[in-house]
């Protein structure tokens, strides 16, 4: 390095020497004259690091962290859950809580040996959940059904309804369905969330039923009083 980058007048300064190179140090005593040392402190590089992964993720759902850092000997990850990798290049994780965690990964030289370090934020999603409710479960048919969407979950969600019926899906958030024949339906709502993670599927059934027929007979068509 050229020019004089740090000075002190301590006795026993410390410097950080912040870039790679030979650095060249010298001490100035003076009292009764003068009197100079020299010494040289060579910095060496530290590895280029470099690392990439997805921004996101499901709960439950694993994400590769892809290590791109070249002439490196050795790679510690640390996933921010407490979980750790050692002396893996690439890691592959799966978290098990929704959150934010900062992943660290510290990278050594295959040169000589210098550490890096580097943090990156994953963001990690929790499944929603499907539920909904009805302002009826029976009736004679046809029967008009409202359904009402209680999905909990991230962002905006995302539905699916089938009505067991065999007639056409719907994405409504809450749906109104007819049911024209009498029967014992299955509804099921499917939840995703806006990061298409997948929710459980939840069930209801709805009973249909046919419209009363009357009909009776008996024996004979005349009958004798008191008889």
């Amino acid at each position: 390095q050229t020019g004089v980058m740090q000075s002190s007048e301590q006795l026993n300064p410390t410097f950080l020497l912040e870039n790679a190179g030979r650095y060249t140090v010298i001490l100035y005593a003076s009292n009764c004259g003068t009197d100079t040392d020299t010494a040289y402190v060579d910095v060496l590089p530290s590895p280029e690091l470099r690392f990439s992964h997805r921004p996101f993720v499901c709960v439950g759902q694993s994400i590769d962290f892809i290590n791109n850092s070249p002439n490196i000997s050795g790679s510690q990850w640390n996933f921010g859950d407490g979980s750790r990798s050692i002396n893996t290049t690439s890691a592959r994780h799966t978290y098990d809580s929704a959150g934010t965690y900062w992943v660290k990964l510290r990278v050594l030289s295959q040169l000589n040996n210098c550490p890096a370090e580097d943090s990156s934020q994953v963001l990690v999603i929790g499944n929603p959940k499907a539920s909904f409710t009805t302002n009826r479960t029976s009736g004679c048919f046809p029967l008009r059904v409202d359904f009402s969407n209680i999905s909990r979950g991230s962002g905006n969600l995302q539905s699916v309804w089938n009505f067991g019926d065999g007639s056409s899906s719907s994405t409504s958030a809450n749906p109104s369905h007819t049911f024209d024949r009498p029967g014992n339906y299955v509804v099921k709502l499917t939840v995703y969330d806006q990061d298409s993670c997948f929710a459980d599927t939840s069930l209801l059934n709805i009973f249909v039923h046919d419209h009363p027929r009357s009909q009776f007979s008996f024996a004979a068509k005349n009958y004798c009083i008191r008889h």
